[in-house]
């Protein structure tokens, strides 16, 4: 009797030698991935940040305003031209017509023209004779009625300057996009790989447990329902293990899509080499602090009304309609264009004698204005169409901030109370794995304790991941979120 209780005493120390050997497996396990290279969320940015196609596209939709600005501005550019026109026939001067001119335009409703013009011949109009060997004259070229107060190359230059600081909004929004889409990446990933890293630690004691059990049943020591209740938890833990293998694989490919290598960008484009991250590579938790410091609970939306670019950007597109409905307003007036040019004979010497000049004036209008009344008409109800569009996506965004800073209030307050409790758990675990050691738990109790450990450990990582999104929704929505990194 003594012999086989001393027997069962040497097997139980054997059983709980491997089980301390599977909590010092999983610690040399920790030390060995200490090795492994890891790719926190800032060097993760500084890479996207030298050569993603969409944070290309963001510069260049910088670029395409300035280029829309610049060519609206073209529409005042000077402009020179000539005409010569002239007959002979059987040597006799029919006529010859000389006429070449320069054309400023002003950025108000005048425009100048200086010129220089010949007419000679037996059988040229009159009118179009010049006593002296040339004519020069300066004049101006002024509306006074339809496009006084605003024209079509006046408006499209205003237009194209809003564009402008448009534009550097349109890239700031592009690029929350693709932060927002980069972060949400890198949580799956971080988040998928520690549920693999929870379900491994649980199968390797469960393995190293079941090591032990068999043994001890085969001495004697246990019954079989021990080591079937085990087995069963390993054969769970396994499962669980692999399909979040899979999913931790997905979820770093899908990261990967941000990933390029730049082998050069030209006139021509940019040439681009997606990367894929190696397999060994693994997410941190360094740098989320980062994202939780962007957290700011005293966010108004009426006083940090500025700060939400996508309101901005609308902004400019009703100041942009304003501008139209006013062009449009232009054309129900008529067209009075008032002409003046002060004459030299030859040797530019102008004078404002009331002999040397030449004006004109012209009067036009269509009798009924049902075109420029109708395209008003339309303007001002897309006007107003934008302006109750705006008024709904500020009352949207205001409620939805509040909404989603509650939320991720809330959820950043759950998941601290799902960590305490998963602390907890985990000294419970500890405390019924040093009982069972000396003897005293049982089997049952143990693998309860790790299961319970591992499914409030589980919880814990679910409720994080909701707190991140929720966070990053939040951020995005505010246009915090791309503070500093891009």
């Amino acid at each position: 009797m003594q012999n086989q209780s001393r027997i069962s005493y040497v097997i139980r120390n054997f059983a709980i030698g491997l089980m301390l050997f599977g909590w010092n497996l999983i610690h040399a396990q920790s030390t060995a991935d200490s090795a492994i290279q890891e790719l926190t969320f800032i060097d993760l940015s500084a890479q996207i940040k030298n050569g993603h196609p969409l944070m290309i596209s963001a510069e260049l939709a910088d670029d395409l305003g300035r280029a829309n600005l610049r060519a609206r501005r073209g529409a005042f550019d000077p402009q020179i031209s000539g005409d010569r026109r002239g007959k002979d026939f059987q040597s006799r001067n029919y006529y010859l017509g000389e006429n070449y001119e320069l054309f400023v335009p002003v950025r108000g409703p005048l425009n100048i023209v200086v010129g220089n013009e010949r007419g000679q011949g037996d059988f040229l109009s009159p009118e179009n004779q010049t006593l002296f060997k040339h004519l020069q004259y300066v004049g101006v070229e002024v509306p006074l009625l339809r496009g006084l107060l605003t024209d079509l190359r006046r408006t499209e230059l205003n237009q194209a300057k809003l564009g402008r600081e448009q534009s550097i909004l349109e890239r700031q929004i592009e690029i929350l996009n693709l932060a927002q889409q980069i972060w949400t990446d890198y949580i799956d990933w971080l988040i998928s790989y520690e549920q693999l890293r929870a379900y491994q630690t649980g199968v390797t004691l469960a393995e190293n447990r079941q090591k032990a059990l068999i043994s001890l049943f085969q001495a004697g020591g246990c019954n079989g329902m021990d080591t079937l209740e085990n087995h069963i938890q390993y054969q769970l833990f396994k499962a669980s293990a692999d399909l979040w293998f899979a999913n931790t694989n997905k979820a770093r490919l899908t990261l990967s899509r941000h990933l390029w290598a730049v082998d050069e960008i030209n006139e021509n484009g940019a040439y681009l080499r997606p990367l894929i991250i190696d397999p060994k590579t693994v997410p941190t938790q360094t740098g989320l602090d980062y994202l939780d410091s962007l957290f700011k609970t005293d966010f108004s939306f009426n006083k940090n009304f500025t700060e939400i670019p996508d309101l901005n950007w609308y902004s400019f597109e009703l100041s942009k309609k304003e501008l139209d409905v006013k062009l449009k307003k232009q054309y129900l007036l008529p067209y009075a264009n008032l002409k003046y040019q002060s004459l030299a004979g030859g040797d530019w010497d102008f004078s404002l004698s009331s002999s040397n000049q030449r004006f004109g004036i012209g009067v036009s209008s269509p009798l009924f204005l049902r075109e420029a009344r109708g395209t008003y008409q339309m303007s001002k109800i897309e006007l107003t169409r934008s302006q109750m569009g705006f008024k709904f996506k500020a009352h949207e965004l205001q409620t939805k901030i509040e909404a989603m800073q509650n939320q991720t209030n809330i959820y950043r307050s759950v998941f601290f109370q799902l960590k305490d409790i998963e602390q907890g758990y985990q000294k419970l675990y500890e405390l019924e794995l040093e009982k069972f050691n000396s003897g005293d738990g049982t089997i049952f109790l143990l693998n309860t304790r790790e299961n319970r450990y591992l499914t409030a450990r589980i919880k814990t990582l679910e409720q994080k991941s909701k707190y991140f999104d929720s966070l990053i929704n939040y951020l995005r929505i505010t246009g915090l979120i791309n503070q500093g990194l891009f």
